[in-house]
């Protein structure tokens, strides 16, 4: 059975319980960190042996959530000037979420959710000389996240 694909549009950030304001991309990542077993040499008593596959053990996990939006110079509720503040004079620790939502064009089974405790570890402000300032930020996770996958009742 064919699903619905799902729309990058239809996915949000929220930083400390506030939705980001005009966001134009997000990238939730998600690692695990490994390390591979060094195969051993034959012994000279053995005869040659083919290459072996190797093995590998699971080290640590890791995630990041990367997102970018339009920066604004009013008081646009969570924009640039919000999140610069937190890094330069606030508390840099912040709940973050990474979430589907519903819309009546994209009703799906399922609402995702993934969220954590993570530490805002790159803000960068783009400022070209025509167009736009955007701005890109790095939420680094700080512990184990959280995924759920909640059904939609009708």
């Amino acid at each position: 059975m064919a699903g619905q694909v799902l729309q990058g549009s239809l996915l949000a950030v929220t930083l400390n319980g506030t939705r980001i304001q005009c966001e134009i991309d997000s990238t939730l990542n998600v690692t695990t960190n490994t390390t591979e077993t060094d195969p051993c040499k034959p012994a000279s008593t053995e005869a040659y042996k083919a290459a072996k596959w190797t093995d590998a053990s699971v080290d640590s996990k890791t995630w990041s959530l990367d997102f970018s939006a339009k920066a604004f110079a009013d008081a646009v509720e969570m924009n640039n000037a919000d999140i610069l503040e937190l890094m330069v004079s606030g508390d840099p620790i912040v709940q973050i979420e990474f979430s589907t939502t519903q819309t009546t064009d994209f009703d799906f089974d399922e609402i995702l959710t993934f969220s954590g405790e993570g530490i805002l570890s790159d803000f960068t402000w783009n400022n070209p000389s025509t167009g736009e300032s955007t701005y890109d930020v790095t939420v680094t996770g700080k512990g184990a996240p959280t995924f759920t996958r909640v059904p939609v009742t009708t």
